[in-house]
């Protein structure tokens, strides 16, 4: 049965010399690779001086398709149609040899094993660097490798294939090195790591109701339970209706690379098995979202594959609860959330080594927070194309004594709460923040229990957006100053703690900072400040109090599109109150970025610091050069062939005339590489 028709007619042809194709292509869905197709013809054609040609894309099927009564027909028993979108055209050829299109359509076939689209995208990244002479002074500032050359490799694969109702895909990382200690599980394997490994997986299942994925997964949106978590594992997600989702992860304990292990699951005692159900409680999406987690999680003391650390066995499990909202038109935004969590260090013989360790008791103890958000006002329109909006927040934060969840970290034994204000007049941004935090929540008389106080303001003027500068306005700066205020202090001497006076924390700080910016059309100025103060207030230690100051320049010049020019230059200084002495720190510095060719760049920095004290007993000085040429090489810009040259020196002087030592130390290194990449996009 016809299930699709295209007619086209020859212009100019009389009507009884008309011809007219009609196809079997169906003009919605997609053919199979072993349809026919059938080509009917509204008359017969003149074997003496007419012709067909058929082109399934850019390929030509005529040879393909077989004479019948009323047409031609293409049976694929031999060459299967080639999958994905593709066109179908149709030419009439007559005694000249002239052309002429007379039918063409769209069709979308199946790829293999029946999938409707599919795609293949290999990219393999090649880059070399190498270390070819290098100059050190004295001996003991030798690196660890005076001379190298280094090829690494990276070859990523991305497979995605699509069929009626689902999607198949695969992304897949590895990793090579030619070079021993630079494989990806060295620290882990030593001399017997692969030059050659895997970095990461996914493959990935997708459909409207679910989704699988096997491999470097992440999972957990519970902050105290389990929090963005990725490693190596299996996730179920579910949505059944609009209105409700749920997801289920089983992970490895830690993050591993690599061959071994490949699921991630061969250790269920170094696991974590996390469950989330979501419900959107109203119709509008995200009006109103409760989420209810839970997490069963061991972990062995296993480090990641790239961690260096001695790790303790834990256990721990619960669950939490997660409220988003947002209403009054969006001008109300809320997020909470609770968690229960039950942690345990079981006995671990390896770290014990034989000793008579008291054993940690099994604790459960809760953790919850809420952020609010609120637009008081939003929008308000002043005149003159000048809007107006103020908003609240306020964090809360409490997290019980020994709390602990082995999917997430959080400060134990802590309350605080912050506000906030945030406004914007006219341009001019203004936030303000003052937050509260203690510990000791159990009040323990033996235990320190101190408190922090934090407060915070910030202005913003960008005079030339407010004004809307006109060139001859361009002195009109862009403003910005802040303060911050921090009072730690603690309340009382403990009992029995081995305490003194002195250990009681009391200490006052204030930073603030300014800074101005000035823009021209080939020229930028600009100046910071800085100025901190230090007040410490425990017992024993009044006068051990510290004063910073900054100043620092900026200018830019960029005399032509390629070429621009930055100098900065800065002055601090230090002020130790108790010692009577003063460190001062003077910096200049220099960037150059000249492109004198099409796609090739001339990077020079230089900078030099010199750090003394007021009376002249000690003197450092740091001189860097680093002279980088990089560009794009020729006839390979489908490679994205790139190279460099790059040569660095840095000088350092020292002088201590109390000790009476001098040291001077200097290096230089030369380097060059270069890149390619294939495929991919």
């Amino acid at each position: 049965m016809l299930i699709g028709f295209a007619w086209v007619i020859v212009p100019g042809a009389a009507a009884a010399q008309q011809l007219t194709v009609r196809t079997n292509i169906p003009s919605q869905g997609f053919l199979a690779r072993d349809a026919s197709i059938e080509l009917t013809f509204s008359r017969a054609l003149d074997p003496e001086t007419e012709s067909v040609a058929v082109f399934i894309g850019a390929t030509d099927f005529t040879g393909l398709f077989q004479a019948t009564a009323s047409g031609m027909r293409y049976v694929p028993q031999v060459v299967p149609l080639p999958s994905g979108k593709g066109e179908l055209v149709v030419h009439l050829i007559d005694a000249t040899g002239t052309w002429q299109e007379i039918a063409r359509e769209s069709l979308w076939v199946e790829g293999l094993f029946g999938f409707q689209s599919h795609e293949i995208t290999p990219r393999v990244d090649l880059s070399f660097k190498s270390q070819p002479a290098e100059g050190h002074e004295p001996d003991t500032n030798a690196p660890q490798r005076e001379t190298f050359g280094d090829l690494d490799g990276r070859f990523d694969l991305r497979i995605e294939q699509a069929h009626s109702g689902f999607t198949l895909g695969l992304n897949s990382l590895f990793l090579g090195f030619n070079h021993q200690d630079q494989a990806l599980r060295f620290r882990e394997k030593g001399e017997d790591a692969s030059k050659v490994d895997l970095a990461s997986y996914m493959l990935s299942l997708d459909s409207e109701k679910f989704d699988v994925s096997v491999g470097h997964v992440r999972t957990g949106n519970q902050r105290y339970l389990m929090s963005g978590f990725s490693a190596r594992g299996a996730t179920l997600s579910l949505a059944p209706t609009s209105r409700i989702d749920a997801q289920v992860a089983v992970t490895n304990g830690s993050s591993i690379v690599g061959w071994d292990n490949f699921l991630g699951l061969s250790d269920s005692r170094h696991q974590m098995v996390n469950a989330t159900l979501g419900v959107e409680a109203l119709e509008t999406a995200g009006a109103l979202r409760v989420e209810f987690s839970y997490l069963d999680a061991s972990k062995l003391p296993r480090n990641n594959f790239n961690q260096g650390a001695i790790n303790d066995t834990e256990e721990s499990n619960g669950f939490g609860f997660r409220v988003q909202a947002k209403g009054l038109g969006r001008r109300l935004r809320l997020d909470a959330g609770f968690t229960r969590s039950t942690f345990n260090n079981p006995v671990d013989r390896t770290l014990n080594q034989g000793f008579d360790i008291v054993e940690v008791e099994e604790e459960a103890k809760s953790a919850r927070y809420l952020n609010a958000d609120v637009d008081v006002i939003k929008g308000l329109k002043l005149g003159g194309g000048k809007t107006a909006r103020l908003s609240f927040g306020y964090k809360h934060e409490r997290i019980d004594p020994l709390f602990k969840s082995v999917g997430a970290s959080a400060w134990a034994d802590n309350i605080q709460n912050q506000y906030d204000i945030r406004a914007d007049i006219a341009g001019v941004s203004i936030q303000a923040s003052l937050s509260d935090a203690e510990d000791n929540l159990d009040e323990i008389a033996s235990i320190l229990r101190s408190n922090t106080e934090r407060r915070g303001l910030s202005i913003g003027v960008p005079f030339p957006n407010i004004f809307r500068t006109a060139p001859g306005k361009a002195w009109m700066p862009f403003l910005n100053y802040r303060v911050d205020r921090t009072h730690q202090f603690g309340e009382e001497l403990p009992q029995n703690g081995g305490f003194s006076a002195s250990h009681v924390p009391g200490q006052v700080s204030v930073n603030h900072t300014a800074s101005a910016k000035w823009r021209w059309s080939k020229v930028n100025f600009g100046y910071q400040f800085n100025l901190s103060n230090q007040d410490n207030r425990q017992q024993g230690r009044e006068d051990a109090d510290f004063r910073n100051l900054m100043n620092a320049f900026s200018l830019g010049v960029n005399p032509m599109r390629s070429l621009s020019l930055t100098f900065d230059l800065g002055y601090e200084e230090a002020e130790n109150k108790q010692r009577d002495k003063v460190d001062n720190t003077r910096r200049f510095g220099t960037r150059i970025n000249w492109k004198p060719i099409k796609r090739s760049t001339l990077a020079i920095r230089f900078s030099d610091t010199l750090k003394d004290d007021e009376a002249k007993t000690r003197e450092r000085s740091d001189t860097r050069l680093d002279v980088r040429w990089s560009g794009a090489i020729p006839g390979t810009t489908q490679q994205n062939g790139q190279y460099y040259i790059r040569y660095a020196r840095n000088v350092s002087e020292s002088l201590d005339s109390i000790r009476d030592r001098e040291d001077r130390r200097e290096r230089w290194t030369l380097n060059a590489g270069f890149s390619f990449s294939f495929g991919g996009r």
